[in-house]
């Protein structure tokens, strides 16, 4: 499972997905002062997920299946169009500042 650190935070993406196929992503946030549970709404969800195809740019906007989760995991239902080595930006916030971190998936 990849996972990568931010601002004290490491988030640690899970999940097999298929090119071409809907499937989901678990993105856990462990770290700060309460194991990732003081994750704050942004923008209407918890968490954003960009996805970026490494060799066509192509790009996907992934939203949490449910807005309402609280954390430390957070469901993402993903469709990625293409197999390779796909770069997610994950955006979440705590204590009002925003954090932005950034996995390779391989597909």
């Amino acid at each position: 499972m990849p996972s990568t650190s931010v601002d004290g935070y490491t988030l640690t993406v899970a999940g097999k997905l298929t090119p071409g196929q809907s499937g989901e992503l678990t993105v856990d946030i462990a770290g700060g002062d309460e194991q990732g549970s003081d994750v704050q709404r942004y923008e209407g969800a918890y968490v954003h997920v960009t996805a970026i195809h490494a060799q066509t740019l192509a790009f996907a906007d992934l939203t949490p299946l449910d807005s309402d989760q609280r954390g430390p995991e957070f469901d993402v239902p993903a469709k990625l169009s293409k197999s390779g080595d796909w770069r997610l930006f994950i955006e979440f916030q705590t204590g009002g500042q925003l954090h932005t971190a950034a996995i390779t998936i391989a597909l």
